[in-house]
């Protein structure tokens, strides 16, 4: 089981472990966050010598460059260190290759920074990530239990991460939409993707509001594409988690209800009522003859 690091409540002198290969940039990085108020935990040059430092001095958050000396790379050094430590790692790169970002993305890193950067950037990425974590840490500790809640009410629960720019499923999602989790996959235009065309403006709409602090959650009918190619209805809700200090959601966590049936019910109704009115506006031209019907 993993374990946290100092847990600091904010980012004031955070301890900062820092994994970098060339000691130019170290020395650089190093002096950079001590300007800033950060206490350095920690450095290494080597993937092995990352995993043992950080182990060894339990920092607060990581700077991990992807590119080490070694045969282990900062990707596979950060694996195993969040297998024993619950901390964020902030990858720093000096290539934005799409392949090695998708590899780094596995480990659920809790940012990057592109290779050469300034002060400011580092502070705000470094600060973002701490507090993501802090916040995702708290939630993750009851969350279980309403997630426990929520499935056994029959909802489907999606959990949007928009840090990581992925979504995740359970599978009473899956069941409601008739496919198998994996199908659905993790890009948030997946989810966009299966939206009926004449539901989806609607909902990127509510989306928007939600995303740029106008509102605290969604709430909408739509059809949503299923395993078959045909629509089922759904009532998509969502609130935000979590939010940077800025006031920009971090972190979205929803439901999906199959109202199928309740679409039918309503079409039903709907029927009955344009039945009842063609027979009320047939009556006028009902022409009655010595008290009988002709």
């Amino acid at each position: 089981m993993a374990h946290s690091g100092t847990g600091r409540g904010s980012t004031d002198k955070l301890r900062v472990f820092v994994a970098e290969d060339e000691m130019i940039i170290t020395l650089d990085v190093t002096g950079m966050l001590q300007q800033m108020g950060y206490e350095i935990a920690g450095h290494a040059r080597t993937g092995k010598g990352a995993v043992q430092g950080t182990l060894k001095s339990k920092p607060d958050i990581v700077l991990m460059d992807i590119h080490l000396q070694d045969e282990v790379d900062g990707i596979q050094a950060a694996g195993e260190i969040l297998g024993s430590l619950d901390i964020p790692i902030v990858f720093q790169t000096a290539s934005s290759d799409q392949i090695t970002l998708d590899r780094a993305r596995l480990v659920n890193p809790f940012g990057f920074i592109l290779k050469p950067f300034d002060p400011f950037e580092l502070r705000k990425t470094l600060q973002l990530a701490y507090f993501v974590h802090q916040k995702d840490k708290a939630l993750r500790a009851s969350e279980e239990r309403w997630k426990f809640a929520l499935e056994e009410s029959g909802d489907g629960i999606w959990d949007y991460d928009l840090v990581q720019d992925r979504i995740e499923y359970s599978q009473r999602s899956a069941e409601i939409l008739g496919t198998a989790t994996r199908e659905l996959g993790s890009a948030p235009v997946s989810f966009l993707q299966r939206v009926h065309p004449n539901d989806a403006g609607r909902l990127n709409a509510a989306l928007t509001t939600l995303f740029r602090g106008l509102s605290d959650g969604i709430r909408e009918e739509i059809r949503m594409q299923n395993g078959d190619g045909g629509y089922v209805w759904v009532l998509a809700r969502g609130k935000v988690l979590v939010r940077s200090p800025e006031g920009k959601a971090l972190r979205i966590l929803g439901t999906l209800t199959d109202i199928c049936e309740q679409k039918r019910t309503e079409q039903e109704l709907r029927n009955s009522e344009a039945l009842l009115r063609a027979f009320a506006e047939a009556l006028p031209r009902i022409v009655l003859e010595n008290g009988k019907v002709a």
